[in-house]
Formats: structure tokens, sequence, C-alpha cells
């Protein structure tokens, strides 16, 4: 069958597909008068991605924490609240329906919950975090209402869910903090009772800074010692220099001192000077007697220098060994501070580790329980009503235009169908063409019918 012998069958059969679409058309008018009027009420909830600790949510975690959401907003929990809110059992109207429908069996609060849940309809925004709450129901006042109530009833629910919890923490850590706090004090009690006993107050703190003095004493010993070294090699240096057996030029001293560089210098060229003229006068000569006296002037102004140099760096020497015995014993003394510390903190370990161990536990327990009591009386959530839902004013349900679109579309579909169904069962010769096909034979001619 080829579009021209369709198209033959259709205008043939036009009658049967134009009463099948008129029925159709009929039938859907009919349906939409009958029908009853319905409605839609929506409310858009803007929801906030956040747990109740970093208030953030993994991106991850998003697709399955909005279906959460969903699901919680047509749980039968949601539908109770919105039950109740509205009384909805106590209307007598509610009543005689649930007791048609039960015959008065089981709850009417959750009947009425599961009957509201039927008509609810939620439709997430793609890429959004808004969803739309639509209620749709045969009286607009009460479609509305029942929209905003549950978009109540859900923030309500939501903001139950995250305060009944930590409401039973709080009340748990109550009672758990009075016996932490008494295991505390009793712990702290014989720490106390041990110090007391023994004359002990050692800390850390303390013991470091003992140990840091210690360690202080010990420095300040080596450096007087290399003082003292230092400064009876310096002794012994100049008492072998007094009896001949050095050079003062071997003294630290010498190179720093022009007095005692002059009288060395001036000593030097006096002895020569001296040599020089035994060589020429006699011992009487006057020029010889001079120098001689110049010689042994200088000699003795230099063993003055040396002995208030030596009298002075023993000075040094005996303030040098003062101090290092002075640092001696003070070391002694802060070295048995110390130990007398480390002794007695070894001897409280158990003790210290008993009140350490109960401190611990009561700050978590008291930090848990200040968090839990925040978190109790939180009153706001994630969820917001972005639109309230409005009284609407048109219908959504029957659509009459739709419906008229429908039923032309089936009724032609139908009437096609109809016309090709009544063609096979009372086939006809619609033309030349079709007789050759039927009797596989060339057709000669075509006569006219009658003007």
């Amino acid at each position: 069958m080829d579009i021209q012998h369709f198209l033959q069958i259709l205008w043939a059969r036009r009658y049967v597909l134009l009463g099948t679409l008129a029925a159709s058309v009929l039938a859907a008018l009919g349906l939409t008068l009958v029908l009853p009027d319905k409605y839609d009420a929506t409310t858009a909830l803007l929801i906030t991605f956040r747990d109740q600790q970093t208030q953030m949510l993994p991106v991850q975690m998003a697709p399955s924490y909005m279906a959460t959401q969903l699901d919680i907003i047509q749980s039968q929990n949601v539908a109770l609240k919105v039950v109740d809110k509205l009384k909805l059992a106590e209307q007598a109207t509610a009543r005689e329906l649930w007791q048609d429908a039960t015959d008065g069996e089981g709850s009417i609060r959750h009947w009425l919950a599961d009957v509201l849940r039927r008509d609810l309809t939620l439709t997430p925004t793609p890429d959004s975090r808004v969803v739309n709450l639509t209620y749709r129901g045969t009286d607009p006042r009460f479609a509305a209402a029942l929209a905003n109530a549950f978009a109540d009833a859900y923030i309500e629910t939501n903001l139950e869910l995250s305060v009944d919890p930590a409401r039973r923490d709080s009340a748990w850590l109550d009672s758990q903090l009075t016996t932490l706090r008494q295991r505390l004090e009793q712990a702290q009690a014989r720490l106390s009772a041990f110090q007391r006993e023994r004359g002990i107050f050692a800390s850390d703190e303390r013991l470091d800074v003992e140990t840091a003095r210690l360690n202080e004493l010990s420095s300040q010993l080596v450096q007087a010692e290399g003082l003292m070294h230092d400064a009876e090699t310096r002794q012994q240096e100049l008492t072998r220099i007094r009896k001949g057996g050095g050079s003062i030029e071997n003294l630290r001293e010498f190179s720093t001192d022009g007095y005692l560089q002059s009288l060395k210098v001036d000593l030097a060229r006096r002895e020569a000077d001296l040599v020089q003229l035994q060589e020429q006068y006699g011992a009487n000569h006057p020029q010889l007697q001079r120098t001689e006296a110049e010689v042994a002037s200088l000699r003795g102004r230099l063993a003055i220098a040396l002995d208030r140099l030596t009298s002075s760096v023993a000075n040094e020497a005996d303030i040098a060994r003062s101090r290092v015995e002075t640092l001696r014993k003070d070391l002694d003394v802060q070295r048995a501070k110390v130990l007398g510390f480390k002794e007695a903190r070894d001897q409280m370990p158990t003790l210290e580790r008993d009140v350490m161990s109960a401190q611990a536990a009561y700050d978590v327990a008291a930090q848990r329980y200040n968090e839990s009591q925040l978190q109790s009386r939180v009153s706001d959530t994630n969820v917001a009503v972005l639109t309230p839902a409005v009284v609407p004013t048109q219908r959504s349900s029957p659509n009459t235009k739709l419906n008229l679109i429908i039923s032309v579309f089936l009724g032609t579909l139908f009437g096609a169908g109809a016309a090709l169904l009544l063609e096979l069962l009372l086939p006809k010769v619609r033309g030349p063409r079709m007789l050759e096909q039927r009797l596989n034979l060339p057709v000669l001619g075509v006569l006219e019918g009658p003007a």
C-alpha cells in the first residue's frame, strides 16, 4: 500500500474517520466537564548543603543530601505535623472520609497523613538548591495552606533532627560531668596530700628553671676555671722571669704595656753602652760609673714594675680561685636541688597521671556538653522558604486545551485505524492501479461513469 492508496482509503472512509474524531473530541470535552477542578499551590524552598560541624558539605555528597531532604519532606512524620498543625483530624468531613475508607480502623492521623502525601509533588530545580513543593487540591485556598504547612513542618522537622540528638547528648553529658568532676577532685586531693606529706612542690616548669640554672653555673665554672688557669700560668711565668729563668717578652702583658716595653728597650740600650764603655775605659771612669748607675736604676725600675705586675696577676689568680671555689659550691648545691626535684617528680607520676587523665576527661566532656548546649538552642536551619505558596487563581487540572489536543490526535489515529480495518474487511477497487495489482493483468481502458 502506497501513500496514494492510503489517502484514497481515508477519503473513501472519511465519514468513519470524522465520526471517530468527533466521538473522541466529545468524550474529551465530557471528561473535562465531569472531572473536578484541581489547583496547584507551590512553595519554593532553598536548601543549603552543610553539616552541623563544618557548616559545609562536600560536592560529591550534594546529590545524596538533596535526595535525603526530599525523602524527609515526603515522610510520614512531616505529614503528621501538617495534620496536627491544621487540626485536620478534628474536622467532621475528614472523620467521615476516614470512617468510610477504613471502617474506623487505625489512626485517623496516620490515614490523613498518607492521603495528604499522595497529592504532594517535589520538583528539584536543576543545578540549583531550590526545591519546588507543590500540593494539588480541589480547593485553591486549602491547597495553598497545605503547601505552606508542609514547608513549615519540614523546617520544624529539620530543626528537630539537628537539635534533638544534641539535647539527648546534653542530658547524658550533664550526668557524666558530675561523676567526672568528683573523680578529678579526688585525684587532686590525693596529689595535694602527697605533696604536703613529702614537702614536695615540684613542677616541670620549676625543674626546667632549676636545670637551666645548673647548666648556667656549669658554664660559669668552666669559664672561671679557664681564667684561674690563665692567671696561675701568668703568675708562674712571672716567677720564673723574676728568678732569671725566662724572658719578659713572653709575657702577654708585655705586648700591651708600653711602660714595660720602654724600660726593656732603655735597659737593653744602656746595657749595650755599658759593655762598650767597659771595653774602652777603666772601672773608675766617670762615664762608665754613670752608665752603670743608669743601668742599675733601669733594672730597679723594671724589677719594681715586675713586682707590681706580679702582685696584680697574683691578685687576679686569688680572685679566680675564690670565684671557682664559690661556683663549685653553688654548683653542688644546685645539683643537689635539681636531683631533689627529679626525685620528687619521679615519685609522683602515678598521682599526676591520675590528675591529668581526670582533667582531660572532664575537659572533653565539658567541651562536648557546651557544644551540645549550644546546638540544642539553635533556632535556625539550613532550609528557608524562598517563595511561600499563594492561592492559585487558575486550575491546573483538567486542562481543556491539552485534552482537546490529545483527543484530536487519538481520534485521528483511531479513525484512520478504523478506516483501514473496514477496508480489510470490505475491500474495494479504488483505481486502475489497484486492479492491475490484484489481477496481475494490464488495464486496457477506463470507462468514465455517467456525468
